[in-house]
Parts: structure tokens; sequence; C-alpha cells
């Protein structure tokens, strides 16, 4: 039962975090106008995966796999409006 805990704690710390990042990273761009920031801030959130981690890509759910690929696609059009 002790590990469940843990893992339950885990999970919930990966999710403050990642949304703490986001909003972070949202905030950078809409007061001070910095991508490059909020890129960084992004790219880190996903380091802290909101959902299950124990679960393989091939097992998560439809709507788990759009959001993080909605996720990694804003970061790129991000990544390409600080380009060019």
């Amino acid at each position: 039962m002790e590990i469940s805990n843990t893992f339950n704690n885990s999970n919930r710390f990966s999710r403050i975090l990642y949304v703490a990042l986001i909003i972070a990273g949202i905030l950078h761009v809409v007061l001070k106008h910095d991508l490059s920031d909020a890129i960084t801030y992004f790219l880190i959130a996903l380091c802290f995966d909101p959902f299950d981690q124990e679960v393989r890509w091939e097992s998560r759910s439809i709507y788990q796999k759009l959001w993080l690929g909605v996720h990694i696609t804003l970061v790129l059009v991000l990544v390409v409006c600080v380009i060019f």
C-alpha cells in the first residue's frame, strides 16, 4: 500500500510542476513577450509528464497522446517564430 501512495504523490508532484511551468511559459509570452524563455519553460514542462509515467507510449489513451503531441507542436511553432 505504501508503494502505491508514493507513486500517487510522485504523479501529483509531476502534475503540479507541469502546470506551474506551463503557466510560467504563458506568462513569459503574454507579459514579457519573451519567446525564448517561454520555449525553455514549455520544454522543461515536458520532462514532468502530467500523466501516469509507468504507462508505455503504446498503451496510452488517445487524448494523452494528442495532448503531448499538441504540446510539442506548439513548442516547435514557437521555435520557428524565434528563428524567423
